[in-house]
């Protein structure tokens, strides 16, 4: 059983990314870090990257256990699957860009994940999602008057080959408070169906 020491939680399901996967993006950061205006902005750690699922926000123990019960039934179906990351750098969100990110593709697998999960979410209580999910890798925020930092930042980007990401789980994180910034931690690994031949 997951262990908790405080009154609420902030949680979040996600998708861990490959030690190769991750390798390869903290050498893409550490070349955009090096470029004009890069090295005054906020760039994610490695072991932070990740593609949100579901965001739960503050959350009581007894609705996190609820809400990882519902998940587990309804991944427990789904196969794990292979998934192709992009192979270029975006702005983010489309309209809003407040971010750098790497977007994944939404594919069959993906969203059935992720409808699986919302579904979970809400069974257990939580108010359904009403942004569309765009899954992506949060590389670096930039504040509004970098925006023109952002677009030389992105075409001085190297192409990436990037190898497919198994997802054969998914996780649960708490996000702590800390004085660089939120830290976080696994609460739980929720496995998929792995006796799928289509990995």
């Amino acid at each position: 059983m997951p262990e908790t020491h405080s009154a609420t939680l902030r949680l979040f399901f996600a998708i861990e990314l490959a030690d190769e996967i991750k390798n390869k993006l903290n050498i893409l950061i550490q070349h955009l870090r090096e470029q004009p205006g890069g090295k005054h902005l906020k760039w994610s750690p490695v072991e932070k990257l990740h593609i949100t699922l579901r965001f739960l926000g503050q959350t009581s123990r007894e609705k996190m256990l609820l809400c990882l019960q519902q998940v587990k039934e309804h991944i427990a179906a789904i196969p794990a699957f292979n998934l192709q990351l992009a192979t270029h750098i975006i702005t983010f969100p489309p309209h809003h860009s407040r971010m750098i990110a790497m977007l994944s593709p939404l594919t069959v697998e993906l969203a059935r994940l992720y409808q699986a999960v919302e579904q979970a979410a809400v069974h257990a209580g939580f108010m359904p999602e009403t942004r569309p999910f765009l899954p992506h890798i949060t590389l670096v925020r930039v504040p509004n008057w970098h925006h023109q930092t952002m677009s030389e930042l992105i075409a001085s980007a190297p192409h990436l080959d990037l190898p497919p990401q198994t997802i054969s789980y998914i996780t649960l994180f708490r996000s702590d408070a800390a004085n660089d910034g939120q830290v976080y931690k696994v609460v739980e690994r929720l496995p998929l169906n792995k006796t799928s031949d289509s990995v």
